[in-house]
Protein backbone atom coordinates (compact mmCIF):
# COMPACT_ATOMS: atom_id res chain seq x y z
CA UNK A 1 0.00 0.00 0.00
CA UNK A 2 1.68 3.17 -0.93
CA UNK A 3 -0.19 6.51 -2.63
CA UNK A 4 -2.18 8.46 -4.83
CA UNK A 5 -1.77 11.74 -6.23
CA UNK A 6 -5.16 13.69 -5.08
CA UNK A 7 -4.15 17.00 -7.16
CA UNK A 8 -1.69 18.22 -9.99
CA UNK A 9 -1.42 21.86 -9.98
CA UNK A 10 0.63 24.24 -12.63
CA UNK A 11 2.18 27.02 -12.94
CA UNK A 12 3.20 28.93 -16.27
CA UNK A 13 4.48 32.43 -16.42
CA UNK A 14 2.34 34.85 -18.46
CA UNK A 15 5.71 36.24 -20.24
CA UNK A 16 6.59 34.08 -23.43
CA UNK A 17 9.53 34.14 -25.92
CA UNK A 18 8.46 33.27 -29.40
CA UNK A 19 10.88 32.02 -32.02
CA UNK A 20 10.41 34.94 -33.41
CA UNK A 21 11.99 36.85 -30.57
CA UNK A 22 15.25 34.17 -30.66
CA UNK A 23 15.61 35.30 -34.26
CA UNK A 24 16.63 39.37 -33.15
CA UNK A 25 17.75 38.33 -29.62
CA UNK A 26 20.54 35.51 -31.48
CA UNK A 27 20.95 38.17 -34.23
CA UNK A 28 21.91 40.37 -31.25
CA UNK A 29 25.26 37.85 -30.72
CA UNK A 30 25.60 37.52 -34.16
CA UNK A 31 24.10 34.59 -35.07
CA UNK A 32 21.33 33.55 -37.62
CA UNK A 33 18.12 31.58 -36.54
CA UNK A 34 14.30 31.17 -37.43
CA UNK A 35 11.17 29.65 -36.37
CA UNK A 36 11.56 26.80 -39.29
CA UNK A 37 15.34 25.91 -38.27
CA UNK A 38 13.59 25.85 -34.28
CA UNK A 39 10.93 24.16 -34.41
CA UNK A 40 12.07 21.34 -36.74
CA UNK A 41 15.03 20.66 -34.25
CA UNK A 42 12.94 20.96 -30.86
CA UNK A 43 9.30 21.54 -32.06
CA UNK A 44 9.01 24.42 -29.25
CA UNK A 45 7.12 27.46 -30.43
CA UNK A 46 7.20 29.56 -27.61
CA UNK A 47 8.65 29.41 -24.13
CA UNK A 48 6.79 30.94 -21.20
CA UNK A 49 9.22 32.90 -18.75
CA UNK A 50 9.30 33.91 -15.25
CA UNK A 51 9.66 37.88 -14.35
CA UNK A 52 13.08 38.55 -12.67
CA UNK A 53 11.72 39.48 -9.45
CA UNK A 54 9.98 35.89 -9.43
CA UNK A 55 11.72 33.58 -7.11
CA UNK A 56 12.04 29.72 -7.52
CA UNK A 57 9.88 29.74 -4.50
CA UNK A 58 7.31 31.78 -5.93
CA UNK A 59 6.90 29.66 -8.76
CA UNK A 60 7.01 26.79 -6.34
CA UNK A 61 3.94 28.38 -4.57
CA UNK A 62 1.83 29.49 -7.53
CA UNK A 63 1.57 25.88 -8.39
CA UNK A 64 0.90 25.09 -4.64
CA UNK A 65 -1.98 27.07 -4.82
CA UNK A 66 -3.28 25.23 -7.90
CA UNK A 67 -2.92 22.19 -6.53
CA UNK A 68 -5.04 23.17 -3.26
CA UNK A 69 -7.39 24.63 -5.52
CA UNK A 70 -8.29 21.45 -7.17
CA UNK A 71 -8.65 19.48 -4.11
CA UNK A 72 -11.55 18.98 -1.29
CA UNK A 73 -11.20 18.21 2.85
CA UNK A 74 -7.65 16.97 2.90
CA UNK A 75 -5.64 16.62 5.74
CA UNK A 76 -3.01 19.20 6.45
CA UNK A 77 0.30 18.88 4.63
CA UNK A 78 2.78 17.40 6.85
CA UNK A 79 5.92 17.17 4.26
CA UNK A 80 7.26 19.44 1.32
CA UNK A 81 9.88 17.87 -1.15
CA UNK A 82 10.47 20.32 -3.66
CA UNK A 83 12.65 19.53 -6.64
CA UNK A 84 14.42 22.41 -8.71
CA UNK A 85 18.26 23.16 -9.79
CA UNK A 86 17.76 26.61 -9.98
CA UNK A 87 17.37 28.12 -6.57
CA UNK A 88 18.79 31.67 -6.42
CA UNK A 89 20.80 30.75 -2.97
CA UNK A 90 22.22 27.42 -1.53
CA UNK A 91 20.33 27.55 1.67
CA UNK A 92 17.98 28.00 2.94
CA UNK A 93 15.89 25.54 0.69
CA UNK A 94 12.86 26.35 -1.52
CA UNK A 95 10.90 23.77 0.89
CA UNK A 96 10.90 26.09 3.80
CA UNK A 97 9.84 29.23 1.70
CA UNK A 98 6.73 27.42 0.08
CA UNK A 99 6.06 26.49 3.86
CA UNK A 100 6.00 29.91 4.97
CA UNK A 101 3.56 30.70 2.45
CA UNK A 102 0.62 28.01 2.39
CA UNK A 103 0.92 28.89 6.40
CA UNK A 104 -0.07 32.68 5.46
CA UNK A 105 -2.46 31.77 3.17
CA UNK A 106 -3.98 28.30 3.88
CA UNK A 107 -3.05 27.64 7.76
CA UNK A 108 -5.58 24.74 7.52
CA UNK A 109 -4.11 22.58 5.02
CA UNK A 110 -0.62 22.41 5.80
CA UNK A 111 1.03 21.56 9.51
CA UNK A 112 2.55 24.45 11.30
CA UNK A 113 5.78 22.14 12.09
CA UNK A 114 5.66 20.44 8.71
CA UNK A 115 8.97 19.59 7.74
CA UNK A 116 11.14 19.87 3.89
CA UNK A 117 13.97 19.48 1.93
CA UNK A 118 15.07 19.63 -1.89
CA UNK A 119 16.58 17.68 -4.11
CA UNK A 120 18.87 18.51 -7.09
CA UNK A 121 18.83 15.91 -9.48
CA UNK A 122 18.66 17.27 -13.13
CA UNK A 123 15.13 17.24 -15.31
CA UNK A 124 14.32 13.86 -13.21
CA UNK A 125 14.27 15.33 -10.02
CA UNK A 126 10.78 15.68 -9.82
CA UNK A 127 10.40 11.51 -10.82
CA UNK A 128 12.99 11.07 -7.67
CA UNK A 129 11.03 12.97 -5.48
CA UNK A 130 7.69 11.11 -6.40
CA UNK A 131 9.67 8.16 -5.56
CA UNK A 132 11.01 9.32 -2.38
CA UNK A 133 7.31 10.84 -1.77
CA UNK A 134 5.60 7.79 -2.16
CA UNK A 135 8.41 5.83 0.23
CA UNK A 136 7.75 8.06 2.77
CA UNK A 137 3.80 7.55 2.72
CA UNK A 138 4.08 3.54 2.51
CA UNK A 139 6.54 3.75 5.52
CA UNK A 140 3.70 5.37 7.48
CA UNK A 141 6.49 7.91 8.22
CA UNK A 142 3.73 11.30 6.52
CA UNK A 143 -0.14 10.96 5.04
CA UNK A 144 -0.19 13.70 3.54
CA UNK A 145 3.23 15.13 1.12
CA UNK A 146 3.29 17.79 -1.13
CA UNK A 147 5.88 17.13 -4.12
CA UNK A 148 6.86 20.25 -6.00
CA UNK A 149 8.88 20.25 -9.38
CA UNK A 150 9.64 23.95 -10.43
CA UNK A 151 12.55 25.49 -12.28
CA UNK A 152 13.53 29.11 -13.38
CA UNK A 153 16.20 27.80 -16.62
CA UNK A 154 15.96 31.53 -17.31
CA UNK A 155 18.45 32.40 -14.80
CA UNK A 156 21.37 30.03 -16.03
CA UNK A 157 20.69 29.71 -19.71
CA UNK A 158 22.90 31.85 -22.21
CA UNK A 159 21.21 33.51 -24.49
CA UNK A 160 23.92 33.93 -27.05
CA UNK A 161 24.05 29.55 -26.91
CA UNK A 162 22.06 28.91 -30.44
CA UNK A 163 22.12 25.24 -29.84
CA UNK A 164 20.70 25.28 -26.14
CA UNK A 165 18.89 28.81 -25.24
CA UNK A 166 15.80 27.92 -27.92
CA UNK A 167 15.15 24.69 -25.45
CA UNK A 168 14.46 26.02 -22.01
CA UNK A 169 11.30 27.54 -20.38
CA UNK A 170 10.50 28.72 -16.75
CA UNK A 171 7.57 26.93 -14.30
CA UNK A 172 6.51 24.46 -11.71
CA UNK A 173 4.26 21.51 -11.15
CA UNK A 174 2.85 20.84 -7.81
CA UNK A 175 1.48 17.35 -6.41
CA UNK A 176 -0.61 16.43 -3.12
CA UNK A 177 0.29 12.78 -2.92
CA UNK A 178 -1.55 11.19 0.41
CA UNK A 179 -1.93 7.35 1.48
CA UNK A 180 -3.81 5.33 -0.63
CA UNK A 181 -6.66 2.61 0.92
CA UNK A 182 -7.55 0.86 -2.08
CA UNK A 183 -5.33 -2.19 -3.07
CA UNK A 184 -3.46 -2.41 -6.34
CA UNK A 185 -4.42 1.33 -6.85
CA UNK A 186 -1.99 4.48 -7.38
CA UNK A 187 2.07 3.97 -7.17
CA UNK A 188 2.92 0.79 -8.62
CA UNK A 189 6.67 0.90 -8.78
CA UNK A 190 9.83 3.05 -9.42
CA UNK A 191 12.81 2.88 -11.14
CA UNK A 192 15.90 4.98 -10.59
CA UNK A 193 19.29 4.67 -12.36
CA UNK A 194 22.52 6.66 -12.90
CA UNK A 195 25.47 6.61 -14.84
CA UNK A 196 28.02 9.52 -13.04
CA UNK A 197 30.78 9.15 -15.83
CA UNK A 198 28.63 10.85 -18.24
CA UNK A 199 27.93 13.47 -15.47
CA UNK A 200 29.58 16.51 -17.76
CA UNK A 201 27.01 15.60 -20.46
CA UNK A 202 25.15 18.10 -18.61
CA UNK A 203 26.43 20.39 -15.80
CA UNK A 204 26.15 24.22 -14.61
CA UNK A 205 29.06 26.23 -14.46
CA UNK A 206 28.96 28.93 -11.56
CA UNK A 207 30.99 32.07 -13.08
CA UNK A 208 31.24 31.51 -16.63
CA UNK A 209 30.42 34.11 -19.22
CA UNK A 210 27.31 34.59 -21.36
CA UNK A 211 24.53 36.68 -22.69
CA UNK A 212 21.85 37.18 -19.80
CA UNK A 213 17.88 37.19 -20.39
CA UNK A 214 18.11 40.73 -19.27
CA UNK A 215 20.80 41.70 -21.61
CA UNK A 216 19.26 40.24 -24.48
CA UNK A 217 16.23 41.81 -24.28
CA UNK A 218 18.11 44.89 -23.73
CA UNK A 219 20.58 44.27 -26.80
CA UNK A 220 17.22 43.91 -28.69
CA UNK A 221 15.29 47.27 -27.61
CA UNK A 222 18.06 49.23 -28.22
CA UNK A 223 19.25 47.80 -31.97
CA UNK A 224 23.16 46.64 -30.35
CA UNK A 225 25.17 43.71 -30.39
CA UNK A 226 24.59 41.74 -26.79
CA UNK A 227 27.55 42.22 -23.96
CA UNK A 228 28.70 39.17 -22.47
CA UNK A 229 28.81 39.22 -18.15
CA UNK A 230 29.78 36.15 -15.69
CA UNK A 231 27.15 34.17 -14.08
CA UNK A 232 25.40 30.52 -13.61
CA UNK A 233 25.62 29.04 -16.97
CA UNK A 234 24.31 25.48 -18.28
CA UNK A 235 26.21 23.45 -20.31
CA UNK A 236 24.74 20.67 -22.90
CA UNK A 237 26.12 18.02 -25.32
CA UNK A 238 23.17 18.16 -26.89
CA UNK A 239 23.48 15.41 -29.60
CA UNK A 240 25.03 12.82 -27.10
CA UNK A 241 22.07 13.89 -24.62
CA UNK A 242 19.64 12.99 -27.59
CA UNK A 243 21.19 9.79 -27.95
CA UNK A 244 21.33 9.18 -24.47
CA UNK A 245 17.62 9.82 -23.83
CA UNK A 246 16.51 7.35 -26.86
CA UNK A 247 18.42 4.89 -25.13
CA UNK A 248 16.93 5.36 -21.62
CA UNK A 249 13.86 5.10 -23.58
CA UNK A 250 14.48 1.57 -25.41
CA UNK A 251 15.79 0.22 -22.24
CA UNK A 252 12.49 0.68 -20.47
CA UNK A 253 10.44 -0.25 -22.51
CA UNK A 254 12.25 -3.67 -23.73
CA UNK A 255 12.54 -4.10 -20.18
CA UNK A 256 9.43 -2.93 -18.73
CA UNK A 257 7.37 -6.45 -18.24
CA UNK A 258 10.46 -7.82 -16.36
CA UNK A 259 11.16 -4.78 -14.06
CA UNK A 260 9.44 -5.72 -10.71
CA UNK A 261 10.69 -2.74 -8.92
CA UNK A 262 8.65 -0.18 -11.49
CA UNK A 263 6.29 -3.19 -12.80
CA UNK A 264 5.70 -5.60 -9.80
CA UNK A 265 2.68 -6.70 -11.47
CA UNK A 266 4.25 -7.81 -14.69
CA UNK A 267 2.19 -5.77 -16.75
CA UNK A 268 2.96 -5.07 -20.96
CA UNK A 269 3.78 -1.52 -22.24
CA UNK A 270 1.28 -1.89 -24.96
CA UNK A 271 -1.26 -2.21 -21.59
CA UNK A 272 -0.07 1.59 -20.72
CA UNK A 273 -3.06 3.81 -21.70
CA UNK A 274 -0.84 6.97 -20.72
CA UNK A 275 3.02 8.39 -21.42
CA UNK A 276 4.24 11.72 -19.32
CA UNK A 277 7.86 11.74 -20.72
CA UNK A 278 10.18 14.97 -19.75
CA UNK A 279 9.53 17.44 -22.31
CA UNK A 280 13.24 17.83 -23.69
CA UNK A 281 13.17 17.52 -27.36
CA UNK A 282 10.10 16.52 -29.09
CA UNK A 283 12.52 14.97 -32.24
CA UNK A 284 13.07 12.39 -29.40
CA UNK A 285 9.61 11.23 -29.35
CA UNK A 286 9.24 11.35 -32.87
CA UNK A 287 12.51 8.97 -33.36
CA UNK A 288 10.39 6.82 -30.72
CA UNK A 289 7.00 7.20 -33.03
CA UNK A 290 9.08 5.21 -35.42
CA UNK A 291 9.79 2.30 -32.79
CA UNK A 292 6.78 2.12 -30.61
CA UNK A 293 3.90 3.26 -33.18
CA UNK A 294 0.93 5.62 -31.03
CA UNK A 295 4.00 7.14 -28.85
CA UNK A 296 3.01 9.93 -29.33
CA UNK A 297 -0.52 9.75 -29.20
CA UNK A 298 -0.05 7.87 -25.05
CA UNK A 299 2.42 11.18 -24.34
CA UNK A 300 -1.10 13.35 -25.79
CA UNK A 301 1.69 14.86 -27.85
CA UNK A 302 0.06 14.08 -31.43
CA UNK A 303 -1.61 17.31 -32.64
CA UNK A 304 -0.68 20.91 -32.84
CA UNK A 305 -2.83 21.35 -30.02
CA UNK A 306 -1.74 19.24 -27.52
CA UNK A 307 2.13 20.93 -28.36
CA UNK A 308 1.05 24.16 -27.10
CA UNK A 309 2.80 24.36 -23.89
CA UNK A 310 5.54 21.71 -24.95
CA UNK A 311 8.88 23.46 -23.52
CA UNK A 312 11.57 21.68 -21.65
CA UNK A 313 10.89 23.49 -18.05
CA UNK A 314 13.13 20.55 -16.45
CA UNK A 315 11.58 19.44 -13.58
CA UNK A 316 8.32 21.24 -13.75
CA UNK A 317 7.42 19.96 -17.62
CA UNK A 318 5.42 16.41 -16.79
CA UNK A 319 2.98 17.93 -14.63
CA UNK A 320 0.34 19.47 -17.03
CA UNK A 321 0.57 15.63 -18.76
CA UNK A 322 0.05 14.37 -15.35
CA UNK A 323 -2.96 16.32 -14.46
CA UNK A 324 -4.93 15.72 -17.72
CA UNK A 325 -4.67 12.12 -17.13
CA UNK A 326 -6.15 11.95 -13.73
CA UNK A 327 -9.26 14.19 -15.32
CA UNK A 328 -9.49 11.93 -18.53
CA UNK A 329 -8.81 8.66 -17.99
CA UNK A 330 -10.40 5.83 -16.65
CA UNK A 331 -10.16 3.60 -13.12
CA UNK A 332 -7.32 1.29 -13.56
CA UNK A 333 -5.73 3.13 -16.36
CA UNK A 334 -2.15 3.37 -16.28
CA UNK A 335 0.67 6.35 -16.47
CA UNK A 336 3.76 6.01 -16.66
CA UNK A 337 6.61 9.13 -16.12
CA UNK A 338 10.11 9.28 -17.03
CA UNK A 339 12.60 11.56 -16.30
CA UNK A 340 16.05 11.92 -17.55
CA UNK A 341 18.52 14.45 -17.28
CA UNK A 342 22.16 15.89 -15.09
CA UNK A 343 24.21 13.46 -13.91
CA UNK A 344 23.30 11.52 -15.75
CA UNK A 345 19.71 9.95 -14.22
CA UNK A 346 16.69 8.48 -15.50
CA UNK A 347 13.83 7.77 -13.26
CA UNK A 348 10.56 6.25 -14.05
CA UNK A 349 7.39 6.03 -11.86
CA UNK A 350 4.30 3.88 -12.88
CA UNK A 351 0.89 4.68 -11.42
CA UNK A 352 -3.04 3.00 -11.28
CA UNK A 353 -6.05 5.47 -11.37
CA UNK A 354 -7.91 4.82 -8.24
Amino acid sequence: MGSIIQSVGVYTPSRTLTNSDFEKILDASGQKTNDEWITSRTGIKKRHIAEANELVGDLAYEATKDALSRTKNISPIEHILISTNTHHQPFPNVAGYVQAKIRETHPDLIEPTASGSDSYSGCTGINMTLMYADSLIKSNQFEKVLVVGVDKLSDVTDYSDRSNCILFGDGASAYILSRNELNNRGFQGHMARGNGFFRDLIYCAENDEKVTLHEALESVAENRQAVKSRGRKLHMDGKKVFQYVISEWKSLISGFKENKKLNPSGICFEDIQALSPHLANLRMFENLEKSYPGFLEKCALATEKDREYFCNTSTASQGRRVRRFLEEADSGDYLLQFGYGSGVHACANLYRKP
